[in-house]
């Protein structure tokens, strides 16, 4: 079954990109802030012109993102760096707050899973970019470490494929991050890299799709490509794009503790994946069932 799309809802998408637009050339903090919270109240309306059930799960995710917002406003025009980066943390899913939206944006629609995956994360990003905030550069290190081990774990365990995508999409906002911390650049080309090839995913599986629940079975194989892409194995360009990143984040910081960490543990995850492969591989052309890894 199809979820067709309503004039309100285009009109819904409009108004989204046109702010997301602007707030890539806005000066000021407060008037950034209106127009990110503006686009939450557009999300919502685009999300209820597509949900046929569970209008629970999106009036939860409305407060959590609108609370920690007016949080963060309040800790950049007060500085605490520590609340600030702890906010930061909650309203992008960073550890230890991350399960609230694994287990909210796990029963959204393919179209809204889409958006809070990919578009959706930008005006956060866009503050340490425009507006260079006062934050804690380690904690939030420290959190995005045990981010990615936490969402590799999830992805390892699971072939429950929509439970992949969200723990993805946790996994990757520590990266997102980073390079927010960087440049401009590095940014716009992670997330280029990343959301071409998450459109790609979301049209294979079916965009417009009704079902709630999508499994990588047995023979599925472009699926599974997919999901090693979105995840950076090598020689895959997001990848590439990632090592810049951490290239750029050693220039620009120094290789120390927090960093060398960062990458030990994106290491264990490309290891892991590695091992999840061969496995997916074996049980694929064997005649035994395909276990959950």
């Amino acid at each position: 079954m199809l979820l067709f799309f309503t004039p309100y809802t285009f009109l819904f998408l409009s108004f989204y990109f046109l702010f997301l637009l602007f707030m890539f050339s806005c000066s000021n903090f407060v008037i950034f802030w209106v127009f990110m919270e503006f686009i939450i109240l557009i999300f919502m309306g685009v999300s209820y012109t597509l949900f046929l059930n569970n209008f629970s799960s999106l009036i939860l995710y409305f407060l959590l993102q609108t609370v920690s917002s007016f949080r963060i406003l309040l800790f950049y025009l007060y500085p605490v760096s520590i609340l600030f980066s702890m906010f930061v943390c909650i309203k992008l899913s960073i550890f230890p707050f991350h399960f609230w939206f694994i287990n909210i944006c796990y029963r959204f629609p393919n179209f809204v899973l889409f958006l809070v995956s990919s578009f959706h994360k930008i005006p956060i990003f866009l503050i340490f970019l425009i507006f260079s905030p006062l934050y804690n550069f380690y904690f939030i290190v420290c959190s995005s470490i045990l981010t990615i081990l936490i969402s590799g774990a999830i992805m390892l365990r699971s072939l429950d494929f929509r439970a992949i995508i969200v723990s993805s999409s946790v996994g990757n906002n520590s990266w997102f991050l980073l390079s927010s911390f960087v440049d401009f650049f590095s940014f716009i080309l992670f997330f280029s890299v990343y959301c071409f090839f998450l459109i790609l995913l979301f049209i294979e599986i079916g965009v417009f799709s009704k079902p709630l629940v999508s499994s990588l079975s047995k023979g599925n194989h472009l699926l599974l490509f997919y999901v090693i892409f979105i995840r950076g194995l090598p020689p895959f360009p997001i990848f590439f794009s990632k090592m810049y990143i951490l290239f750029s984040i050693i220039a620009a910081y120094s290789f120390n503790i927090y960093i060398f960490l960062f990458v030990v543990s994106s290491c264990f995850i490309l290891i892991g994946y590695v091992y999840s492969l061969a496995k997916y591989f074996t049980h694929s052309f064997s005649s035994q069932s395909l276990y959950v890894i």
